[in-house]
């Protein structure tokens, strides 16, 4: 009998893997020079913390490492979407109680939202409105 493997746990990525992760999600694969290149502007990271960070996430199952030519290359282990969304749903259990209106409620009452992007959000609620309820409607008889 086969062993179940549980995902890897991403709410134990800091914000700095997160970067890392981004790139390599851009890149599908890269050695440790280029994620420094592509984080150059933005950070002022030395080479040695991003081989730190890329061994972190090594560590967490996160990322894989591809021998290439004799250089490390970092592969994402797993997808942006799903990663994301497993993140989301932390974020959410931890700081709400896994309530989604409180959470909201407590952005649109503390941020700055323009009316355009209330908008935008209130045809995202109606889009899934109209998902759920199309996946209740029972099915004609043929």
């Amino acid at each position: 009998m086969s062993k179940k493997v549980s995902p890897p746990d991403v709410s134990k990525v800091s914000d700095s893997e997160w970067e890392i992760m981004h790139v390599l999600w851009d890149r599908g694969i890269a050695p440790a020079s280029a994620v420094c290149d592509s984080l150059a502007e933005r950070f002022s990271w030395s080479p040695k913390t991003v081989r730190t960070f890329l061994a972190r996430l090594v560590q967490k199952s996160i990322v894989g490492i591809i021998l290439k030519d004799g250089i490390n290359h970092y592969v994402p282990l797993i997808d942006e979407k799903p990663a994301k969304s497993a993140l989301g749903r932390s974020f959410l259990q931890k700081f709400f109680g896994g309530a989604l209106p409180s959470m909201i409620a407590n952005f649109l009452n503390d941020e700055k939202i323009t009316t355009e992007e209330l908008a935008r959000l209130q045809e995202v609620i109606e889009q899934r409105r109209s998902e759920i309820e199309n996946t209740k409607k029972p099915k004609p008889n043929k």
